[in-house]
This record gives structure tokens, sequence and C-alpha cells, in this order.
């Protein structure tokens, strides 16, 4: 079976001042000589005291936040990161007549992954995808591969989409076939079975950048799992840690028994 990967990092945010509004360490010495006495001082004195309540009352939280200020400039770059990939994904999408190039890059990798499957005993099309891979692959099987491939020539067989937001944007109505008319009690059907066989998502309670499809989409093998790493590593941690690499065989496994 020819692994093929795709991938459109490239096409994705770019950051035209390479990230100078990130607050790293030049920014956070600056803050810290910034004397807050001397502002209080020039205050009404009813205020300041009430200020100074506030402050105190907001002291142990205070101190945490500088102590999690340290991996702020790392975290607010994945953060932003991901924002920014979204917002150029689906600002660029394109249409099934002109789909935009993120699209055309993902299906044609697709395409070439597909394409030896005759010669290879019909095969099944398994997909990995992570993160923000996880919403171009459903605008795919949902909206593209229905309008380029009507006959069906073109089929996922089993899509593992870890960590990613497919639930929320869903919620945010943002994918090309969302449609109001799915709310809760009412979920979005599953994808056409002649785009797409079995999808497993897989979520961290512990990444805040991973999100459930449970009661949203009808379908979707929706699971938990726990990478260990907490909410700093969880993210991309996911990817090495060997157990989640078990958990997915034995769930291609049983799928494609299934099939």
């Amino acid at each position: 079976m020819p692994i093929v990967k795709i991938y459109w990092g490239d096409l994705g945010v770019r950051l035209a001042w390479d990230g100078a509004s990130l607050p790293g360490s030049a920014h956070l010495a600056t803050a810290r000589e910034q004397r807050i006495r001397p502002l209080l001082a020039r205050i009404h004195q009813h205020d300041r005291w009430r200020e100074v309540r506030r402050r105190s009352l907001w002291m142990p939280t205070h101190v945490v936040s500088k102590a999690a200020a340290r991996a702020r400039h790392r975290m607010s770059a994945e953060v932003v990161e991901f924002l920014g990939d979204a917002l150029v994904y689906f600002a660029a999408r394109g249409t099934t007549e002109s789909p935009g190039p993120i699209v055309r890059r993902v299906l044609a990798g697709l395409e070439a992954a597909a394409a030896p499957r005759a010669a290879r005993g019909d095969e099944p099309l398994v997909v990995f995808s992570h993160s923000m891979g996880g919403q171009i692959i459903y605008d795919l099987v949902t909206h593209f591969l229905p309008a380029l491939h009507p006959d069906g020539d073109l089929r996922i067989d089993f899509w593992a989409a870890a960590s990613s937001q497919v639930g929320l944007f869903e919620e945010l109505k943002l994918f090309a076939v969302s449609d109001f008319a799915h709310g809760p009690g009412t979920p979005v059907p599953a994808p056409d079975r002649r785009y797409l066989g079995h999808w497993w998502n897989v979520w961290d309670p512990d990444d805040f950048l991973s999100f459930s499809v449970r009661d949203i989409i009808a379908g979707a093998d929706d699971m938990p799992y726990k990478s260990g790493l907490g909410a700093g590593m969880a993210h991309f941690g996911i990817l090495r840690q060997p157990s989640f690499y078990q958990l997915f065989s034995e769930r291609l496994q049983a799928a494609l028994a299934a099939r």
C-alpha cells in the first residue's frame, strides 16, 4: 500500500512580520519595566483602594499567570497558526467550479493515492488527518467529491481524523454543506457512503483544539483518547504516542473487517 503525504502548510497562514505581534521575551521585559505603584498614586484615593483590593484578590491567579507567560509565545504561536490556517482555508476554499489551492492540492493527493487501487486488488483507501486537515477532508467528502467525482470513483474507505475541529466548525456553520436546518435534536446526516466509508473522529479531553462530533454529525465513530500530555502538548503530542497508533490499527482492522 503506497503512502502519500499531502502537505498544504505552505498555502496556509503567512505572518507578514513573522509573528512580531506575539508577546515574547522582549515584550515581557517591557511589561516588567512598568511600575504600577506610581500609576496608582495618580488616581483618586477611592478608586486606588478599589484597584488595590481587586489586585490583592487576584494575586494567586496573577502569580500562576506569570509562570505560564514564559510558555505563552509558543502556545500563542500554535493558536495563531491554527486560526490563521482556518481563516485562510475558509476564505479561499473556492467552489466546485473553481476549487481553491488547498482543496486542489489535497484532492490531487487523494487521486494519486487512489490511482493504483485497481492494480492492487481494490485495496482500501485510508486517510489520516490531523487538526485543520479534518475540516478539509470533511469539505471534500461532503461537497467537492460529489460534484467532481459524481460516479463515486474516488472513495475514502477509512478516515481517521485526529484532534480536528469538525464539530466546532459545523456548529459555526462554516462548511460548504452547512445548513441551519440542522441543530440540537436534528444532527447533520452522515457523509454519503459513496465517498466515505468509516469515519473515526478521535479527540483528546486535554487538548483545547480538539473537538467531538457526537450528536452533531451522524455516522461518525467519535472517541476520546487521553494522551496524558496535558493542555500544552496534547494537540501535537498525540502523534507521538505509540498507544494512539495501536488504537488506530485496531479501529482500522475492525472497520475493514466489517466492510
